[in-house]
């Protein structure tokens, strides 16, 4: 997601994510960026990154029917965010301190 609008549109209004697949957040500078669940129609893990490495996940964010749903936030500088389907970090035993390799598609 390149531009602000499709940064805060997101995954919102879309019903699901195919396993494997993501959507990635890419910032020029590190920052603490806040993510909500608005218009989320199922449960995410979110994936901060910074400098290739994973510095934290948060994981089964939950969507909330009908609602904005929680607000996000990592601890640590980010300059990417990875969304993930729910359960698919715990699933790939991913963990803070990791190095991820990402292939981009659809640009």
């Amino acid at each position: 997601m390149r531009t602000p609008d499709e940064q805060r549109l997101g995954l919102g209004e879309r019903d699901s994510l195919d396993w494997g697949n993501g959507m990635l957040f890419q910032y020029d500078t590190a920052t603490f960026p806040k993510f909500w669940m608005k218009g989320m129609r199922f449960d995410i893990d979110i994936i901060w990154i910074r400098d290739g490495r994973i510095v934290e996940i948060s994981n089964q964010v939950p969507h909330v029917p009908g609602q904005n749903g929680p607000t996000v936030s990592p601890r640590s500088l980010t300059d990417s965010v990875l969304e993930v389907p729910s359960g698919f970090a715990q699933a790939n035993r991913l963990h803070p301190g990791q190095r991820v390799k990402l292939e981009i598609f659809g640009e």
